[in-house]
């Protein structure tokens, strides 16, 4: 009996993501696409994602709520070749700051580099230089900030990144994957001869 409500709640989660669809133009791939592994993103664009785990459904409903706390929030961006929502942008003292809003299990040290490169894609089509990426662990109700300052040549190879995936889908040739660190995370390393695991 587990199971089958295990079952529902995930077709929930999946319901919940697809209600969302989101308007990317065809020039364009989501900055979220090119901040993993762009190998494992082009999968998903052949292949379809499967059910969501439900704890980033959890993990999603949280953040979507916490978002209202900011007067500016779900920014959408696009400057071909990418498209993305950034979180929010905040004013401090007069200096806006990007906002990434990370729910997680357990809070890192230093923040994931997948994450900064994230808000440093955002800052760049923003033009924004500074950005906070804020993690809220989901259990025991911490929070830890980490400030971020624009990065313009991680940015420019963010921008390539996105250029390869477009051509790979177009040509329709998987691209070599660009992090192996998230292997272990991916749900198409079975069908991937370049997965460590």
């Amino acid at each position: 009996m587990d199971d089958l409500f295990i079952n529902l709640f995930k077709h929930r989660a999946k319901a919940y993501y697809d209600e969302r669809p989101r308007d990317i133009p065809d020039n364009c791939v989501q900055v979220t696409e090119v901040t993993k592994c762009i190998r494992a993103s082009y999968y998903d664009r052949v292949f379809g994602r499967g059910l969501p785990k439900l704890t980033t459904y959890f993990g999603s409903l949280i953040h979507d709520d916490l978002l209202k706390t900011f007067d500016k929030y779900e920014i959408e961006v696009c400057k071909p070749p990418l498209y993305g929502i950034a979180d929010a942008i905040y004013t401090i003292d007069g200096t806006e700051f990007v906002i990434e809003l990370k729910t997680v299990k357990t809070i890192p040290i230093t923040p994931y580099p997948n994450h900064v490169e994230q808000i440093n894609t955002y800052m760049g089509m923003l033009e924004i230089h500074d950005g906070i990426i804020i993690y809220v662990d989901r259990a025991i109700e911490r929070v830890k900030t980490f400030t971020v300052r624009f990065n313009e040549s991680m940015y420019y190879k963010t921008v390539e990144k996105a250029h390869t995936l477009l051509k790979a889908i177009e040509r329709n040739d998987p691209p070599y994957p660009t992090d192996y660190g998230y292997c272990s995370l991916c749900e198409h390393r079975k069908i991937c001869p370049y997965s460590l695991f």
